[in-house]
C-alpha cells in the first residue's frame, strides 16, 4: 500500500526528486528601493503616519486628545539631499524652528502640546530638488 501511495505522489509531483533544484538569476522586483526598518511601519495607532515628497511640501495630522497633552513627532530623511522642517501649532505659531535633516537621518522628539487641532509639518530642499522622506506622529 506505502508504494501505491508514493509512488503517486512521485507522478504527481507532489515529492520532489533528490538533487533537484529550483534557482533563478532573475532580479526582484524594486530591488532598488531600500526598505524602512520594521519601526517605520504604519501598522500602529499612529495619529500620523506616510511618506513624502517633493521640493517643497506640508504634512497635516490633526491631534484631538488630551489637552495638555504629549506627542512623538518622528521625521525620516529617506533622499540623498538634506531638507529644512518647521512644525507649527493649528493656531499658525511655530512648535519647532526650521531644523535642517541630513540625507539619511532620522529626528525624533516629544513635544508637550496644549492645542487640539491639525498641526502643520512644513518641508523644504531650499533648492527646488525634490526630497524623500517619512513623517510619523503618535501620541504619548
Amino acid at each position: 500500500m506505502k508504494k501505491k501511495i508514493i509512488a503517486g505522489a512521485l507522478a504527481f509531483g507532489l515529492i520532489p526528486l533528490m538533487g533537484t533544484a529550483d534557482v533563478s538569476a532573475k532580479a526582484l522586483p524594486n530591488q532598488d528601493k531600500v526598505m524602512k526598518p520594521a519601526g517605520w511601519s504604519c501598522d500602529a495607532p499612529y495619529i500620523a503616519c506616510q511618506p513624502f515628497s517633493g521640493g517643497t511640501g506640508k504634512v497635516s495630522f490633526n491631534y484631538q486628545g488630551s489637552s495638555p497633552g504629549k506627542i512623538r513627532v518622528f521625521v525620516a530623511n529617506d533622499g540623498s539631499k538634506s531638507f529644512k522642517f518647521t512644525i507649527y501649532y493649528p493656531n499658525g505659531n511655530t512648535l519647532l524652528s526650521t531644523t535642517t535633516l541630513n540625507a539619511g537621518k532620522t529626528f525624533i522628539q516629544e513635544f508637550s502640546v496644549n492645542q487640539k487641532g491639525e498641526y502643520l509639518l512644513k518641508y523644504d530642499s531650499g533648492t527646488g530638488d525634490s526630497v524623500d522622506g517619512f513623517f510619523r506622529s503618535v501620541e504619548i
